[in-house]
């Protein structure tokens, strides 16, 4: 590692960060996954040892008691030192790591829940992916996590110490590396989803009426919270590679009957999974579904002027195309018209070419 990348990681710490060694540090992250991920656990290990102290200003002895503690994987026995962090130095910590990883695309930040009785358990990491944006993340246990636009992710500070429990609001798309002595488990606001060694979807938008998993590879089993049928059962499934289970959340209230999964086999999985990627694919979209997908990809309203425009179904695929580009490509398949005004898209039809439209399928 250059010694000015060293300096730089340093500086970060003790927040004496210049925009030249910010700069630098930014291109160093950004250049390979590795870097990324070294990154991260030189900050777990900061935060875990409660290493919000003044440390020494000399780079090479400073990164190499951080890297001992990570090659010694100490801190993942000492997660009670949570408790004896002060709050002004964690606010400092976290400050400092939103505006570093907020330019990685990835805000990163310590959040605090009321009504527990220690610190610890009191204490989360949040990832939020804003809108138009979308974000990657690998946990200590190097499993991987990709954000949709829109998607805030939650973990307690004891995971891969005391648990693998992640709290998802939004959509992610997950590679869990197996681990004998935890499970990894993905809470939502209705379910429980629980894997082993599995790459799976998870859709749960909190406007969005229904919550979908989509399993890849592996096997999952999936809960829904306070959830019992008519016997007193706790309402379970287990899903297999190629299907999705949908939850309507609408459903799941005490009062009506018992909510369960509906499972519905998938004919390519690369249309539940696709966002993450450059190649976007759609298939068999109604646009009214649609809509809410470009909303927070690129960060837009989209307001339909006519009521029939979301009737239409769509099957395409984008490879990192702009909001425009991929407006006009929906031209091709259907009678639109668009105007863009201040992050505000307004669809409507477009008479003259429904007419062409209509001169082509029904001469």
């Amino acid at each position: 590692m250059r010694s000015e990348i060293q300096e730089a990681i340093i500086s970060y710490f003790n927040q004496t960060l210049s925009k030249t060694e910010a700069d630098i540090l930014l291109s160093w992250v950004n250049d390979d996954p590795e870097n990324r991920k070294y990154f991260h656990e030189i900050y777990g290990a900061w935060i875990s040892q409660g290493m919000y102290r003044e440390i020494t200003t000399d780079p090479d002895k400073a990164l190499s008691e951080i890297k001992k503690r990570i090659n010694d994987r100490g801190y993942r026995t000492t997660g009670v030192r949570f408790i004896k962090i002060r709050l002004r130095s964690l606010i400092r910590i976290a400050a400092a790591a939103i505006i570093l990883l907020a330019a990685f695309g990835i805000t990163l930040s310590l959040v605090f829940l009321d009504g527990k009785t220690s610190m610890e358990a009191s204490m989360y990491f949040e990832a939020v992916a804003p809108k138009g944006s979308r974000s990657f993340i690998t946990m200590t246990d190097s499993t991987s996590i990709w954000l949709n636009a829109g998607t805030k992710l939650r973990y307690n500070t004891g995971y891969g110490i005391t648990n693998r429990d992640v709290y998802l609001e939004g959509e992610a798309y997950f590679e869990v590396k197996k681990n004998q002595e935890y499970q990894f488990r993905v809470i939502t606001s209705h379910t429980s989803i629980t894997a082993l060694g599995t790459t799976f979807n998870v859709k749960s938008y909190p406007e969005e009426s229904t919550i979908e998993t989509t399993l890849e590879e592996g096997m999952v089993e999936l809960e829904i919270l306070n959830g019992t049928n008519l016997l007193g059962n706790v309402t379970k499934v287990i899903l297999n590679p190629n299907q999705t289970a949908v939850l309507d959340k609408k459903g799941s209230s005490s009062m009506g009957p018992a909510p369960q999964f509906v499972i519905v086999p998938v004919d390519d999985i690369k249309a539940y999974t696709s966002w993450k990627d450059d190649k976007w694919i759609i298939k068999n979209e109604r646009m009214s579904l649609l809509a809410p997908k470009l909303e927070r990809r690129f960060n837009v309203k989209v307001v339909f002027r006519d009521e029939d425009l979301k009737e239409y179904m769509i099957t395409a695929t984008f490879e990192d195309e702009s909001l425009e580009q991929v407006l006009e490509a929906m031209r091709l398949v259907m009678p639109l018209k668009f105007e863009v005004d201040d992050n505000v898209v307004y669809l409507s039809e477009d008479e003259a070419l429904w007419q062409n439209f209509k001169n082509v399928l029904m001469p």
